[in-house]
């Protein structure tokens, strides 16, 4: 039964990897509409960091950024790997030392002593691709309406990165 499952969860792995290929995102320019929305997404939630996070095999690429000067980072450490532990689409931690998810992460322990999460699931064709995702380097409360308008911005992502796989795919 082991095998069965570790099987089952390579496959749908796979399917995940194919599915964020088929968007033909990975590695491209930056583009002004998901850079709007990190943005409107910081602004919104009182926050410095925000990211439009995809995660590769072995990176966590960032297609939009804010407050962030590098635009990828390990996807072993990446703290959006919770969305392969739950089945909820959003994610919210108010302090991170208080959750034991995150703890011992090196990110809340070491640089950028991140305290605060928020982020919501990036879905195509049924598989997680990445995360809209928010950090603070304090704790932080939010209002129930500040956490809907992470989903809707997330939403959002998801109907700009299909947009452009229909268009980078008319041009083929």
């Amino acid at each position: 039964m082991m095998w069965q499952t570790s099987k089952m969860e390579e496959r749908k792995n796979i399917d995940r990897l194919d599915e964020l290929r088929r968007l033909m995102v990975l590695d491209s320019e930056p583009e002004r509409q998901f850079d709007e929305v990190a943005q409107r997404a910081s602004a919104a939630l009182g926050v410095p960091f925000v990211m439009v996070n995809l995660l590769d095999e072995d990176r966590d690429w960032f297609k939009a950024r804010v407050g962030l000067p590098i635009c990828e980072g390990s996807a072993q450490k990446s703290m959006c790997n919770i969305f392969f532990e739950t089945r909820d689409d959003v994610v919210l931690v108010a302090d991170t030392l208080l959750d034991e998810r995150f703890a011992d992460h090196p990110f809340v322990n070491g640089n950028p002593k991140i305290r605060f999460y928020l982020a919501a699931r990036l879905a195509s064709s049924g598989h997680t691709i990445g995360t809209l995702c928010a950090y603070d380097t304090e704790p932080k409360n939010l209002t129930p309406e500040q956490t809907d308008i992470l989903k809707t911005l997330a939403s959002e992502v998801v109907q700009l990165l299909v947009a452009r796989k229909i268009a980078s795919s008319a041009r083929l």
